[in-house]
């Protein structure tokens, strides 16, 4: 075989000196113009073995779709993926967590039990070190849980369980439940992290200045009181979440009372902001407010301003006025939204 190789490029070498010396006779007789030719050999393309991997994303489904969580829920989800063999893999573990949900991460050992080297959360346990709590998967010591997510990074493995608790029961060590002060301050972070603050929104000023121009309530009766608010260079305002009026914080209704609130955490998520605003503007000031994304309900019926010997106003309701105002309730938003929590597991594998 090799011989009959060898022969075939001879042969083709024996061709081309020819060619050439063709060429050569014929431009010294000068009787043809000069020409050339060109052989050129191609081989076959060839690439490269395939790598064998390729960027992969895969949904980890540790956490029911839109879930709430509460404490002592927990959640696990299996690492699928391709058999890596003897292939170099690195493992990392990420959560995006800013309110620092206490969730405990873990991967099952072999038995199908917690690998206490693998317990990782974001929240701080030392002041529980102490004592525990019981998962699905058995019992896991606050001592062993790491604040450092390499800790569980260095467990996973395709085929792997990852798992995580958000502790309720804090125990001993013989399954008693313990309380104290590091256990109360505990519950009182886990209650706080579903806590929703509420605030005026700081568009809400423009929008009274535009359309409020004269009265905000102050107390609720047959008729409605009235306080006169209105003056040359008055301004609205909303100051950390509380709205203002030439620098004073306008009253907010809760159930029949109104109070003056002094932060925003006074207010809730039914304090009502009462104003009046002309009839014929009222169908744009609810406009501009939902444009905003500011509540607000207007009540039926229209009102007109009795001045009072004393120096006060009431707002007495008269269906038939042909100048009146509507009366609305202007509610705070929500300023805080409930902590949230996302979870991504990558393995880069190196051949």
């Amino acid at each position: 075989m090799r011989k009959s190789r060898f022969s075939g490029n001879l042969t083709r070498i024996a061709v081309i000196a020819t060619a050439l010396a063709v060429v050569a006779v014929f431009s010294v007789a000068g009787t043809l113009a000069a020409f050339s030719a060109t052989y050129t050999w191609n081989s076959d393309y060839a690439e490269t073995d395939g790598f064998g991997y390729s960027d992969t994303s895969y949904k980890l489904d540790i956490f029911a779709k839109d879930a709430l969580l509460a404490p002592g829920d927990s959640g696990r989800s299996v690492l699928r993926g391709p058999n890596f063999g003897t292939d170099t893999v690195v493992w990392t573990f990420a959560e995006s967590n800013e309110d620092v949900i206490p969730l405990i991460f873990y991967v099952l050992d072999e038995n199908g039990s917690p690998e206490s080297g693998s317990l990782y959360s974001a929240y701080d346990y030392a002041a529980l070190g102490a004592f525990g709590t019981e998962t699905p998967d058995g019992r896991i010591n606050f001592a062993d849980v790491s604040s450092d997510a390499s800790s569980i990074a260095s467990y996973l493995f395709v085929g792997g369980t990852l798992c995580w608790v958000w502790p309720s029961a804090i125990t001993d060590g013989d399954g008693v439940v313990v309380a104290g002060e590091a256990v109360d301050n505990y519950k009182s972070f886990c209650a706080s992290l579903s806590e929703e603050e509420s605030g005026f929104s700081s568009s809400l000023a423009g929008i009274l200045d535009k359309y409020v121009v004269a009265y905000a309530v102050r107390a609720v009766g047959g008729n409605y009181a009235v306080e006169l608010i209105s003056s040359a260079s008055g301004k609205w305002s909303v100051s950390e979440g509380l709205v203002g009026y030439d620098g004073n914080i306008i009253p907010v209704c809760e159930g029949e009372f109104f109070t003056t609130p002094c932060l925003s955490g006074d207010l809730n998520a039914s304090s009502s902001l009462y104003v009046f605003v002309a009839e014929t503007y009222a169908d744009e000031f609810a406009s501009e407010l939902a444009s905003s994304g500011t509540e607000a309900v207007v009540t039926e019926g229209k009102y007109i301003v009795s001045p009072q010997g004393d120096g006060s106003y009431y707002m007495s309701r008269d269906d038939g006025a042909a100048v009146a105002r509507k009366l609305f309730a202007v509610f705070p938003d929500t300023v805080k939204t409930a902590a949230r929590i996302s979870v991504t597991v990558t393995a880069v594998v190196t051949v």
